[in-house]
């Protein structure tokens, strides 16, 4: 599974992502700059964030763009100088296993509501009583 080494992996990665990631960061800090014309009594409360928001963004992009890059390949080159050379199995993987013992019984019994009480039971039950209302209407009504 590895193809490449750490350092052309990580470029890789990152050219990858870098378009969406500008793209998103541009979109925020665009839609924080109509806080600065902001006035009246909001006018002072806004002011900072129109200011840290996009700030906070730019520093964010930065981040992503230098030092996760960098911690990633220490990381990989790490892995990658104490790996054997034997082929990457995804189903050996201490991450697979785990994920697989997790999702393996939600899977495998549909029925059981884990997070949230299904909407779709709420719902049904409402259209029933409206339309038994409706019907109920319908039967009164003089001809």
């Amino acid at each position: 599974m590895r193809l490449l080494d750490p350092y052309k992996a990580v470029i890789r990665a990152v050219n990858e992502v870098r378009p969406p990631v500008i793209l998103a960061t541009l979109a925020v800090i665009i839609s924080f700059l109509p806080m600065f014309f902001i006035t009246g009594m909001m006018g002072p409360y806004m002011a900072p964030m129109a200011l840290n928001v996009p700030v906070a963004m730019l520093m964010s992009l930065l981040v992503a763009f230098t030092i996760t890059p960098w911690l990633s390949y220490h990381l990989l080159r790490k892995s990658a100088e104490h790996a054997s050379h034997k082929e990457f199995v995804l189903e050996e993987t201490w991450l697979y296993r785990t994920y697989k013992a997790i999702m393996d019984p939600l899977f495998a019994s549909p029925q059981k509501e884990v997070a949230a009480p299904r909407r779709d039971r709420s719902a049904h039950a409402l259209c029933r009583l409206a339309r038994d209302q409706q019907a109920g209407s319908a039967q009164d009504a003089p001809l």
